[in-house]
């Protein structure tokens, strides 16, 4: 491939005798990262100096973390393991810088790090995060996904499923629930209806401990949660009327209507509205609640990676749950608070083929004079976020949208690169706006580490797909 690094590529023999990197690699711990580990010449997925002055201080670090991989290191191990298809890799050394800034600042103000696990696509790369927390703590998406990820992960995991699941899958679940000793299990509701749902079901059930609940409280965001006074002290009457068949310990209020704008005096507003509003319901759910709720045992959390910064000021957090900042998200870049994190996953498409020069006169092959560039199509290349964004187009510089000849589609795209850049069989990377959105349509992650590919993991399934026991 045109523009690869000096640094050797391993073959598949290589990789199968190494294995994957013991659990508990990267524990909490004094360790510095060399700047000087970015390969020379090569794309930094940052500029090497952003973070050189922290990096050359162990005493800083909270999680060993080796230096992330380089973008034409990226795209070189996309080559060899992505087996001419589209891929998804996650840079294990880039997770690792990003976990270290969160966690730093967390313990300045007294907080926990709870990541949502799911921008990592699969079981096994959620548990070696977990494995990387001084508190093996995380949040899942779904109730399909607590299994898997508990089987892989430490025997002191403790989840919250961030959505509330549909009266099926609950039922399911509590039939034979997946939890090893130590390992613990919060199930998410945010109102009257599913909470009286699960209190009946955990009864039929008959589980031998109490199925433990965070309640969601709407802190303005409006994506569900209890949010007038009335819902929460019904709340409390319901749970304390419930007896020991489930218990609340935890609670979550979501801020995500922050991610609408990165003006700093928006987001803080925001921050303050929502303390108020949590300091208040919190209040009424344990006093109604007598008994019931033992404030000492309740873990209080929310703020993700949009605006965790701006609940500084208060004291009313346990834990944050930041998401996209863990990767690197793109949207993050867009003036939200990303001064210490690195791109650690990327989208990667292969050249099909080069189709001519660029630009041409429409409807003809006629090149337009002057012509320095190529048309180029790719294999997949669309996969949007919820608001319909595309992965932006990260590696080789220079790469642009060739709407004029369909642009990005799902089994191929049409884009445009400086002549003489890029061949058949060479990658294209991607930068995806929302992680999570672009890792769900992949089958597989690639984790790679220092210019090596680490290991292959599933991801976490799809719907529809039997369910892990």
């Amino acid at each position: 491939m045109r523009g690869e690094s000096d640094v050797p590529a391993r073959d598949a023999t290589d990789r199968d005798a190494t294995g994957p990197v013991p659990r508990r690699r990267f524990l909490a711990g004094a360790a510095a990262v060399a700047g000087s580990a970015l390969t020379a010449g090569a794309t930094p997925l940052v500029d090497p100096e952003r973070n050189r002055a922290r990096l050359s201080d162990p005493a800083a670090a909270r999680v060993r973390a080796e230096a992330p991989t380089v973008l034409d290191e990226l795209a070189r191990l996309a080559g060899q393991a992505g087996e001419g298809e589209p891929c998804c890799l996650i840079d294990l050394g880039g997770v690792e810088h990003n976990l270290d800034a969160l966690l730093r600042f967390a313990e300045t103000h007294g907080w926990t790090l709870r990541p949502r696990l799911d921008v990592l696509g699969g079981p096994q790369p959620a548990a070696r995060v977990l494995d990387a927390l001084p508190e093996p703590r995380g949040l899942v998406r779904r109730l399909r996904d607590v299994a898997p990820t508990l089987e892989a992960a430490p025997e002191e995991a403790d989840l919250i499923v961030a959505e509330a699941p549909t009266d099926r899958e609950l039922a399911r679940y509590l039939t034979t629930p997946p939890t090893r000793a130590n390992q613990r299990v919060r199930l998410s509701v945010g109102d009257l209806a599913t909470l009286d749902t699960t209190i009946d079901l955990a009864h039929e059930a008959g589980t031998d401990e109490p199925v433990e609940l965070c309640l969601e409280l709407d802190s303005g965001a409006g994506r569900g949660g209890f949010r007038e006074p009335q819902s929460v002290v019904a709340a409390a009457g319901r749970l304390r009327d419930a007896g020991e068949v489930v218990r609340c310990t935890a609670l979550r209020a979501r801020d995500t209507h922050a991610r609408v704008t990165a003006a700093s005096p928006v987001r803080t507003g925001i921050a303050r509205d929502a303390r108020a509003r949590l300091r208040e319901l919190r209040r009424l759910l344990v006093e109604a609640a007598g008994g019931a709720i033992d404030p000492d045992e309740l873990v209080v959390g929310g703020p993700g990676s949009a605006n965790y910064r701006n609940w500084a000021e208060g004291d009313e957090l346990d834990e944050i749950h930041p998401g996209s900042a863990v990767v690197y998200s793109r949207w993050l870049r867009e003036g939200f608070d990303d001064d210490e994190l690195v791109v650690a996953l990327v989208v990667a498409a292969p050249v099909l083929g080069v189709v001519g020069a660029s630009p041409r006169v429409p409807l003809t092959d006629f090149s337009m004079p002057g012509s320095d560039r190529e048309q180029l199509t790719l294999r997949g290349g669309s996969w949007p976020d919820a608001r319909g964004e595309q992965p932006e187009l990260l590696w080789p510089e220079g790469l642009d949208d060739d709407r004029l000849h369909g642009g990005r589609g799902e089994h191929t795209s049409a884009i445009t690169a400086p002549a003489g850049r890029l061949e058949r069989g060479d990658y294209v990377l991607m930068w995806p706006e929302d992680t999570d959105a672009a890792v769900g349509r992949f089958g597989s992650v690639i984790g790679v580490r220092e210019g090596t590919v680490e290991d292959i993991w599933p991801t976490f399934t799809r719907w529809g797909a039997p369910w892990s026991e």
